[in-house]
Formats: structure tokens, C-alpha cells, sequence
């Protein structure tokens, strides 16, 4: 019994003395591709880090409620202005519009009926651009 443990206290000697022959060198294998890793580690990556950022877009945040009335305000505003404008260029019995030159300071409005077609012209006045509409005249 005695050389049974004597030889398994033999092996087990050798084997740890020999374990550190087996050994291999190590080498350091970066994990991110921006330093050397795989390329195929960048999506997980980014994925992650984005779960972990806090901040936010300014531009994505959703607005509060302050600033849709205002929204509502200048919409409102725009809106009594068009009419204001349809006023001056509908006749007030037919409600269809009438033929003329209408300048609003920032544009120039022409509306020509020549009894088939019904044609509006808005010139920028800024730049000279003009943009024409066309439809048949009621």
C-alpha cells in the first residue's frame, strides 16, 4: 500500500513540475476592431455602448408643451394672414377669384382668368423666381 502512494505521489510530483512544459506563451488579442480586434466584435459593441449612453439628441427630444403653443400660435397667426390675403384676391358674392396683381412684400401674386384657364403666377420678389399654377376656370 505504501508503494501505491509512493507512486501516485511520484506522479503527481512529475505532473506538477512537468504542467508549466505544456504551457504556451501568452498574447493579448484586443477585443475592439478600432484597436486591432475583430472586426466582427464591432456591432455587439456598439450596440452596447449605445444602451449604456445617457445623452440624448436635442433635435429627438420631443417638444414640451411650450413650445407647441407656440406652434399653434404662429399657426394660427399664418393662417389669419392667408386669409387676410384670399380676401383681397376673392370676390366677396362668388367666392371665386379675382383677376389682379397682389403684392405681399415678400412675393408678388398674379392672378389671370382668361375665361378657359384660371392661371396664378407667385413671384419671389427676394430672388425673381416664379411659380405657376394652372386649373380651368370655373
Amino acid at each position: 500500500m505504501n508503494k501505491i502512494k509512493l507512486t501516485a505521489v511520484l506522479i503527481l510530483g512529475l505532473w506538477v513540475y512537468a504542467l508549466p512544459a505544456f504551457a504556451g506563451e501568452l498574447a493579448y488579442t484586443p477585443t475592439n476592431p478600432n484597436f486591432g480586434g475583430n472586426p466582427f466584435n464591432a456591432a455587439p459593441l456598439l450596440n452596447s455602448a449605445q444602451a449604456q449612453n445617457g445623452f440624448k439628441d436635442p433635435s429627438t427630444v420631443r417638444r414640451s408643451t411650450g413650445n407647441s403653443l407656440e406652434e399653434r400660435i404662429d399657426r394660427l397667426v399664418l393662417s389669419t394672414l392667408a386669409r387676410g390675403l384670399l380676401v383681397g384676391i376673392t370676390s366677396s358674392t362668388t367666392g371665386n377669384l379675382v383677376p389682379g396683381i397682389i403684392d405681399t412684400g415678400l412675393s408678388t401674386i398674379e392672378v389671370i382668368d382668361d375665361g378657359t384657364v384660371l392661371t396664378i403666377i407667385v413671384t419671389d420678389n427676394a430672388t425673381g423666381e416664379s411659380t405657376t399654377f394652372t386649373s380651368p376656370s370655373p
